[in-house]
């Protein structure tokens, strides 16, 4: 793990457009309830996050299901739907990938034919977002849905030496791959096996 790595502290983060109105007998009465939270670390600028590809997606996707209930309420209210569309974009910027840049198309929000930008990934491939929300820190409990990313964490790769040996077993307890990098054989992947199995190598 790398110091940046080491500095990326994940949390959940949500934002109010998200949020949940309070319902009288109902489980959110008492506080905050969202409809998602997703997996981010804080961002140096206040109110904004920094994600991975898969849970910058899925911003994507839940900022697309606000933009389609509000064109569906609208048509079912007795709007055209090029009437509901304009509306929907005057209240919600039109969010979307193009190959790994996220384009953020706020002209109709703002009036402005000039506010449209891109958000390109940095070396890790991470976004930083903040897409005019407040971010906020939320517990998991209050969340309908969590979104995190599901790639699996790479291999662990250290040369092997006495002092590691702990760090090496523990991380082969806890689920991961481990790799032994050694003078002889070159690398050794020791894979997690299910109890009463030969741990497999090569």
């Amino acid at each position: 793990m790398t110091g940046q790595d080491r500095r990326f502290r994940r949390g959940l983060f949500s934002y109010d457009g998200l949020l949940r109105p309070a319902v009288p007998g109902e489980a959110n009465a008492a506080g905050r309830r969202w409809r998602a939270g997703f997996l981010a670390a804080a961002a140096r600028t206040p109110g904004a996050i920094v994600v991975d590809r898969p849970v910058a997606v899925m911003v994507c996707a839940e900022h697309d299901a606000i933009r389609d209930a509000g064109l569906r309420r609208l048509v079912a209210g007795g709007y055209d739907h090029t009437d509901a569309l304009a509306d929907v974009d005057a209240r919600h910027a039109r969010i979307h990938f193009i190959g790994d840049h996220l384009i953020v198309d706020q002209r109709h929000v703002a009036g402005d034919s000039d506010a449209i930008f891109e958000i390109a990934p940095n070396r890790l491939g991470r976004y930083t977002l903040q897409l005019g929300w407040d971010w906020y820190r939320v517990d998991r409990s209050h969340c309908d849905v969590v979104y995190d990313d599901p790639r699996p964490d790479p291999p662990i790769v250290v040369p092997i030496g006495a002092e590691q040996v702990d760090e090496l077993l523990a991380a082969h307890r806890r689920g991961r791959s481990v790799t032994w990098q050694t003078a002889r054989h070159g690398p050794i992947e020791v894979r997690p096996h299910p109890p009463g199995k030969t741990t497999e190598t090569r």
